[in-house]
């Protein structure tokens, strides 16, 4: 995912579309950089993995292998969320460790619709 993809977006739970990135692993030319945070992303990088933050609330979704899942809160698949999160988690900042568990907490409360059972299944696939 590139940073000015997030121009595009609006977050399914809050309507915001004021967003910021972290690269927990970014793609820079040729070589792979670890730790970029938003200010240091440039243009042409590519974030393998990392995060996407909703810059006005405690909403924070995952990017790995290159996609964004953005998804309302109600058709997370909670399980791999969490995995995604856990693993980059130690490369992140504070603030940004407490935003994800703040996202964790808040989904892990939520009940699953019936309408993100395919979202759920196609991120356990």
């Amino acid at each position: 995912m590139r940073i000015e993809t997030s121009e595009l977006l609006r977050c399914p739970n809050t309507s915001s579309t004021d967003f910021s990135c972290f690269g927990a692993v970014v793609k820079r030319d040729a070589s792979e950089v670890q730790g970029v945070a938003h200010d240091s992303l440039k243009s042409t990088d590519d974030i393998i993995d990392g995060l996407l933050i909703v810059n006005d609330g405690d909403y924070v979704y995952p990017i790995r292998e290159g996609v964004l899942c953005i998804l309302a809160d109600s058709s997370v698949d909670l399980a791999a969320w969490k995995d995604h999160f856990q693993t980059i988690r130690e490369s992140c900042s504070e603030p940004l460790q407490a935003a994800i568990d703040r996202t964790v907490e808040r989904f892990s409360r939520e009940d699953a619709d019936t309408d993100g059972e395919w979202n759920r299944d196609e991120m356990r696939y």
